[in-house]
């Protein structure tokens, strides 16, 4: 190995040290664990939410553990269960881990601010890793007395492959029939939806789909497309 290349090694791996070190006790975030339920839907958040949630995501990201649980502005503490009218309990976070390995009490669910008028980052600490649980952009988690204890209503996001689908279902289910406008309203794809592509076969297709691309190789599926539009052209 050349000079050169033997300063290169030497030199990345240091930087990937140091940088080891310079993390090592850093918060880090995982959503494995998170979920939307009613009055934690993050549904009807705008750009503006998002762009605090990652901003406070990555601020979080540069600080110790012990030094954001003792940050005012974090608002770090433990989830108060009895606080009046909290519209969930820990029971109902059925999905949490519970084996051997890693049991989640009630006494671990924690919050994180997310700004003063963005609500919070709920979850639970594993070593240095927050686990996100949910979301709750209205502060239903911990209702104020200053506000009556009120909840506010959120609505629960959907992903654009699962927008397409309703409105694929709906389609489908008006082909013979004559569209209202309301009809219409609800069917009307986005620019970005205008760009996918939903394929529904039926139970013989893929039946028949499967078949077919457990015994072909790549080049058989090309010849079969190439013939197909052959004999389309025709």
């Amino acid at each position: 190995m050349s000079n050169y290349k033997k300063n290169l090694v030497t030199s990345n791996e240091q930087r990937l040290k140091d940088l080891r070190v310079k993390i090592e006790n850093h918060l880090s975030f995982s959503f494995e664990f998170f979920r939307e339920r009613e009055f934690f839907g993050i549904g009807d958040c705008d750009v503006h939410w998002f762009s605090s949630l990652l901003d406070a995501i990555k601020r979080y990201s540069e600080r110790k553990i012990v030094d954001i649980m003792y940050e005012k502005s974090s608002r770090f503490h433990r989830i108060k269960w009895s606080q009046p009218n909290i519209p969930i309990k820990f029971e109902d976070l059925s999905w949490l881990p519970k084996n051997d390995q890693i049991l989640i009490g009630p006494d671990e669910i924690c919050q994180l601010n997310i700004t003063q008028g963005s609500g919070r980052i709920i979850g639970f600490i594993v070593g240095t890793t927050f686990y996100v649980v949910l979301l709750d952009p209205m502060h239903n988690m911990q209702p104020s007395e200053d506000y009556n204890y009120v909840v506010d209503a959120t609505t629960q996001s959907i992903t654009q492959y699962d927008e397409l689908k309703c409105k694929y279902d709906l389609l489908f289910k008006f082909t013979n029939s004559s569209l209202t406008d309301e009809q219409k309203d609800k069917i009307q794809l986005s620019e970005m939806q205008r760009r996918l592509l939903y394929v529904k076969l039926s139970d013989d297709d893929f039946r028949n789909y499967n078949e077919f691309c457990s015994t072909a190789t790549f080049s058989d599926m090309i010849d079969a497309y190439s013939y197909h539009m052959l004999d389309k052209n025709a």
